[in-house]
């Protein structure tokens, strides 16, 4: 982010529009993780810190993913 100069709420975007095409997941794993990405999408616009709410999001996406 810092070396393309990318945009928090850009890469929850990104990340959302890609989400589509992971065959891997259910629809129901892809519908929590419509959900977690939009609060920390709120939260960016609001101003909440960056870092920390993109690094929540990432721990959030791990558990998720290694259950």
């Amino acid at each position: 982010m810092d070396k393309y100069g990318l945009a928090g709420t850009d890469f929850v975007n990104q990340l959302h529009r890609e989400l589509y095409t992971a065959d891997f997941l259910t629809e129901d794993a892809k519908l929590d993780m419509t959900e977690w990405m939009a609060e920390v999408d709120y939260r960016l616009v609001e101003g909440g810190g960056e870092q920390i709410q993109l690094d929540a999001l990432t721990a959030r996406l791990v558990i998720h993913l290694r259950t």
